[in-house]
């Protein structure tokens, strides 16, 4: 066991793993400190994302998949772990993009944690938490870092309020957390709570009421729908 946590470790000394070794980017440290108290050897987990957090499941002897297209992030997170003596012997690195590793070289297996902190961009954050929560066990835990940010927040709006997941308490102030209770996945809107508030607002303003109208009242109660076609035949005669 390590006399001093990694997590402070890294803290004290943030590894310069990104922007070609000149900047540190990674989980705040309470969500750091977290993932360290909750990953242990017995788990496989994968990550999109490199850097701290890589060297926070090496440290835990976890099976791991760390996925980010930059070789040169891989290399000095590996240094990093020599200097210190954190074996990464049981670390998988794919330099890929996570949509091509997550399709291609990652072979699926079951999964004890995810942590979705690559692409930031939309839709590669929704596609990072599709493309592996068949895989994740049940009862297993999915992080969503930058979870503020449009492009993920997208997937916490509908994992809460999915009944196939449950919340976990956040990690930070902008670190979700998700547990998966139930290996069922909907593939229509019709009962998902996620889609029951619908949105116009590509229309132009004069269109909307009208809309909205039509969805709420005509579209999703159709006796309502047949009685309103009978009074317009019943107009035009």
């Amino acid at each position: 066991m390590r006399a001093t946590p990694v997590s402070d470790e890294i803290r004290r000394a943030p590894p310069l793993a990104h922007g070609g070794g000149r900047d540190y980017f990674g989980l705040e440290w309470s969500a750091l400190a977290w993932l360290e108290r909750t990953v242990d050897s017995a788990m496989t987990t994968l990550e999109t994302g490199c850097g701290a957090s890589t060297i926070v499941f090496a440290a835990a002897g976890a099976r791991h998949v760390t996925i980010s297209p930059d070789e040169g992030e891989h290399r000095r997170v590996l240094a990093y772990c020599a200097e210190r003596g954190i074996a990464t012997a049981a670390v998988r690195f794919i330099a890929e993009p996570s949509d091509v590793a997550l399709m291609g070289a990652w072979q699926p297996e079951p999964l004890d944690l995810v942590l979705v902190d690559g692409a930031h961009g939309f839709p590669f954050p929704a596609l990072d938490w599709y493309l592996t929560a068949a895989h994740l066990r049940v009862g297993g835990l999915v992080v969503l870092d930058d979870a503020y940010l449009p492009s993920v927040h997208v997937v916490v709006r509908f994992l809460r309020a999915s009944s196939s997941w449950e919340q976990e308490p956040a990690i930070g102030y902008r670190t979700a957390v998700f547990r998966k209770i139930s290996a069922e996945l909907s593939y229509d809107w019709i009962g998902s709570a996620f889609d029951q508030r619908p949105h116009f607002d590509y229309l132009p303003l004069r269109d909307r009421p009208l809309a909205y109208a039509r969805t709420l009242v005509l579209d999703r109660h159709p006796a309502i729908a047949s009685a309103a076609r009978r009074l317009l035949r019943t107009g035009r005669r």
